[in-house]
């Protein structure tokens, strides 16, 4: 029976036998990697929760849908578009500049939220709600993530 090597119950997230180190050459902390690690799927769950909100707070909401079923929602849909754009360049400009950048990146990412929810309004309203409720089967994953390095630590 095939089966895979195994490290002797060594953690190798936690650097293994190289003395805490995760490869060869690591000058950083372990710690300092999971917070990180950390960090970017707290931002990355913060994203699809204000997605998933916006998106369903305007399909739920009726003027806000037939407004964005009209010629002139179409208009609003293309400068969402133009916004997103923008927004990418800035967000490049500023990538370095520290409070700037989270404020493009929520700015960008509320721009996005709309940009879903306004084609959650053009499309049939049970494949919305499914899609959004796929958005949302992620969510206990990413948090799940986020709970790993508490319960090993």
């Amino acid at each position: 029976m095939a089966g895979f090597p195994t490290m002797n119950n060594v953690d190798v997230e936690a650097g293994g036998k190289r003395g805490g180190r995760l490869y060869p050459g690591m000058q950083e902390d372990p710690r300092l990697r999971w917070a990180f690690i950390r960090k970017v799927y707290s931002i990355l769950c913060l994203q699809f929760i204000l997605v998933v909100g916006v998106a369903f707070a305007m399909l739920l909401t009726p003027p806000v849908r037939d407004f964005l079923r009209t010629p002139n929602g179409r208009y609003v849909m293309i400068a969402l578009i133009l916004v997103t754009f923008v927004l990418c360049i800035l967000m490049h400009c500023f990538s370095q500049v520290h409070p700037w950048n989270y404020l493009l990146l929520f700015l960008f990412t509320l721009a996005m939220a709309f940009m879903v929810g306004a084609v959650c309004t053009q499309s049939i309203d049970y494949l919305s709600y499914g899609a959004n409720g796929t958005t949302g089967d992620w969510m206990p994953h990413c948090t799940r993530v986020l709970g790993f390095y508490h319960i090993r630590h």
